[in-house]
Protein backbone atom coordinates (compact mmCIF):
# COMPACT_ATOMS: atom_id res chain seq x y z
CA UNK A 1 0.00 0.00 0.00
CA UNK A 2 3.10 2.06 0.88
CA UNK A 3 3.89 2.44 -2.58
CA UNK A 4 -0.11 2.92 -4.15
CA UNK A 5 -0.18 6.02 -1.57
CA UNK A 6 3.88 7.34 -2.77
CA UNK A 7 2.71 7.28 -6.20
CA UNK A 8 -0.41 9.52 -5.65
CA UNK A 9 1.88 11.60 -3.08
CA UNK A 10 4.28 12.31 -5.45
CA UNK A 11 2.01 14.07 -8.10
CA UNK A 12 2.26 17.19 -5.58
CA UNK A 13 4.37 19.72 -4.43
CA UNK A 14 7.12 18.48 -1.80
CA UNK A 15 5.03 20.41 1.11
CA UNK A 16 1.79 18.43 0.30
CA UNK A 17 3.83 15.25 0.17
CA UNK A 18 4.85 15.67 3.63
CA UNK A 19 1.36 16.95 5.10
CA UNK A 20 -0.02 14.18 3.19
CA UNK A 21 2.45 11.59 4.42
CA UNK A 22 2.22 12.81 8.09
CA UNK A 23 -1.37 12.67 8.17
CA UNK A 24 -0.98 8.95 6.77
CA UNK A 25 1.10 8.83 10.07
CA UNK A 26 -0.93 9.61 12.30
CA UNK A 27 -4.19 8.15 11.03
CA UNK A 28 -2.20 4.63 10.65
CA UNK A 29 -0.71 5.36 14.42
CA UNK A 30 -4.07 6.38 15.78
CA UNK A 31 -6.24 3.72 13.48
CA UNK A 32 -3.59 0.89 13.83
CA UNK A 33 -5.96 -1.92 12.70
CA UNK A 34 -7.58 0.09 9.44
CA UNK A 35 -7.59 -1.26 6.11
CA UNK A 36 -6.14 1.56 3.69
CA UNK A 37 -7.20 1.53 0.60
CA UNK A 38 -5.79 4.23 -2.04
CA UNK A 39 -8.11 5.58 -4.21
CA UNK A 40 -5.77 7.67 -7.11
CA UNK A 41 -8.71 8.58 -9.73
CA UNK A 42 -10.36 10.19 -5.96
CA UNK A 43 -6.79 11.47 -4.94
CA UNK A 44 -7.80 10.03 -1.61
CA UNK A 45 -7.08 7.47 1.07
CA UNK A 46 -9.35 5.65 3.05
CA UNK A 47 -9.48 3.73 6.17
CA UNK A 48 -12.19 1.85 7.72
CA UNK A 49 -12.68 -1.20 9.97
CA UNK A 50 -13.09 -3.24 6.58
CA UNK A 51 -13.00 -2.48 2.79
CA UNK A 52 -16.62 -1.65 2.45
CA UNK A 53 -17.17 2.40 2.01
CA UNK A 54 -19.64 2.10 4.85
CA UNK A 55 -17.00 1.17 6.80
CA UNK A 56 -14.35 4.04 6.43
CA UNK A 57 -13.41 6.02 9.44
CA UNK A 58 -11.40 8.82 7.68
CA UNK A 59 -10.25 9.89 4.06
CA UNK A 60 -7.27 11.75 3.44
CA UNK A 61 -7.64 13.90 0.50
CA UNK A 62 -4.82 15.36 -1.54
CA UNK A 63 -5.42 19.05 -2.54
CA UNK A 64 -3.05 21.60 -4.60
CA UNK A 65 -2.29 23.04 -1.52
CA UNK A 66 -3.02 21.10 1.65
CA UNK A 67 -4.72 17.98 2.82
CA UNK A 68 -7.74 17.04 4.35
CA UNK A 69 -8.82 14.99 7.16
CA UNK A 70 -12.44 13.84 6.29
CA UNK A 71 -14.01 12.55 8.58
CA UNK A 72 -17.00 10.09 7.45
CA UNK A 73 -19.30 10.87 10.27
CA UNK A 74 -18.05 13.95 11.41
CA UNK A 75 -21.22 15.72 11.96
CA UNK A 76 -22.24 13.32 15.10
CA UNK A 77 -18.78 15.00 16.85
CA UNK A 78 -18.36 16.86 19.27
CA UNK A 79 -16.11 19.95 17.99
CA UNK A 80 -16.15 22.92 20.65
CA UNK A 81 -12.99 24.46 18.79
CA UNK A 82 -15.06 23.92 15.14
CA UNK A 83 -12.15 22.92 13.37
CA UNK A 84 -14.57 20.72 10.96
CA UNK A 85 -15.43 22.18 7.98
CA UNK A 86 -18.02 21.17 5.31
CA UNK A 87 -22.26 20.56 5.28
CA UNK A 88 -22.37 17.15 3.70
CA UNK A 89 -25.03 15.09 5.27
CA UNK A 90 -22.68 13.25 7.43
CA UNK A 91 -18.87 13.75 6.21
CA UNK A 92 -17.14 16.71 7.51
CA UNK A 93 -12.99 17.55 7.43
CA UNK A 94 -10.56 19.46 9.06
CA UNK A 95 -7.84 21.37 6.35
CA UNK A 96 -4.05 20.22 7.12
CA UNK A 97 -2.10 22.72 6.10
CA UNK A 98 0.71 22.93 8.63
CA UNK A 99 1.96 19.56 10.38
CA UNK A 100 1.37 20.95 13.93
CA UNK A 101 -2.34 20.69 13.94
CA UNK A 102 -2.10 16.93 14.23
CA UNK A 103 -0.71 17.68 17.66
CA UNK A 104 -3.56 19.97 18.41
CA UNK A 105 -5.53 18.64 21.45
CA UNK A 106 -8.71 19.54 20.11
CA UNK A 107 -7.84 17.71 16.78
CA UNK A 108 -7.02 14.54 18.44
CA UNK A 109 -9.76 14.59 20.34
CA UNK A 110 -11.75 14.91 17.14
CA UNK A 111 -9.87 11.56 15.70
CA UNK A 112 -10.18 9.59 18.64
CA UNK A 113 -13.64 10.12 19.06
CA UNK A 114 -14.53 9.41 15.61
CA UNK A 115 -12.49 6.38 16.19
CA UNK A 116 -14.77 5.22 19.07
CA UNK A 117 -17.78 5.40 17.84
CA UNK A 118 -16.93 3.77 14.42
CA UNK A 119 -14.66 1.29 15.42
CA UNK A 120 -16.68 -1.00 17.94
CA UNK A 121 -20.11 -1.55 15.87
CA UNK A 122 -18.03 -2.75 12.93
CA UNK A 123 -16.07 -5.39 14.47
Amino acid sequence: MADEFNALAKKYSPKVQNLARKTRGFVKKEMPGAVEQVKAGWHAVWYGVTPKMSDIVFAIHIRDEYVNLEFAQGRSLRDPEKLLEGTGKNMRHVKIREVKILEKPAFMALVREAIAKDSPKKR
